[in-house]
């Protein structure tokens, strides 16, 4: 991501409006938090898709993740 889309999603006024339309498609109140991949330690393929499917389960979402 370039410096000035990260700027531009970390405004008070982007962060709302992205977690008013998630929000709404979710049908329930949703905050969203931005994770830097450069700065995670642990990047690992297994872990990424354990922690999609985690999440997937805790929001009730139908998804599949394929292991390509």
């Amino acid at each position: 991501m370039t410096p000035f889309g990260k700027k531009t999603l970390e405004t008070p006024e982007s962060i709302n409006e992205i977690e008013r339309l998630v929000s709404m498609e979710c049908g329930k109140d949703m905050k969203i938090k931005y994770i830097d991949k450069k700065q995670e330690p642990n990047n690992n393929k297994a872990s990424n898709i354990d922690t999609i499917e985690n999440l997937a389960n805790d929001f009730s979402l139908p998804i599949e993740v394929e292991d390509n």
